[in-house]
């Protein structure tokens, strides 16, 4: 492909969306309380069509990113027939309290699932669709429970958390934080 094959559109920024608006996250218990797909044999197909979080609700935390501050980056490699999909969340929380703090602070070593909630809007014949994904769980290192629970040792993991206070007037009290997973697939959608 030529370099004048390509096409840059500039568009407004109201049309430019992207990153991830907010993450729930959630401890993997050891009864396999984790999330369900009633829909049976579909979760092979990367959609899972009918997604519910947990429903012990203290078990569940919703952090929302700033604007412009959350991304999630995937990367597949392969070595001897064995592929991996590393992935990493980061994103600033702004206004934490101390009591929100000490939570994430409560996720250090726990195996976790997440559901991202991201910006990017996209769907077929540029139907605008959120795209919602499934990270810290895969059909190849995890398995599905009877009852369709869904369970994994190999889950997402907080990776770190920086607090800051900021340094000027205008700048926020937050945490920059990043989570990752390794995972034998790519993220699943969390509808269909």
């Amino acid at each position: 492909m030529a370099l004048t094959d390509l096409v840059t559109s500039f568009q407004a920024r109201k049309d430019k969306v992207g990153g991830i608006k907010e993450i729930n996250i959630w401890q993997v218990l050891n009864e396999g309380h984790a999330v369900t797909d009633s829909a049976g044999g579909t979760i092979g197909t990367g959609v899972i069509t009918s997604f519910v979080l947990p429903t012990t609700a203290t078990n569940v935390a919703n952090y929302k990113f700033a604007q412009g501050t959350g991304k999630m980056d995937v990367s597949m490699t392969q070595e001897k027939g064995l592929a991996l999909c590393t992935i990493s969340i980061e994103g600033y929380i702004p206004n934490l309290t101390k009591a929100e703090f000490n939570a994430l602070l409560e996720l250090r070593g726990k195996c976790l699932m997440a559901q991202v909630i991201t910006n990017a809007k996209y769907g077929a014949a540029g139907a605008r669709v959120q795209n919602n994904l499934l990270v810290g769980w895969d059909n190849i290192l995890g398995t599905q429970e009877t009852g369709d629970y869904i369970w994994t040792d190999f889950g997402l993991f907080l990776e770190s958390i920086e607090g800051s206070t900021g340094a000027e007037m205008a700048d926020g009290t937050g945490a920059t934080v990043k989570l990752t997973a390794v995972q034998g697939e790519l993220p699943y959608a969390t509808e269909a």
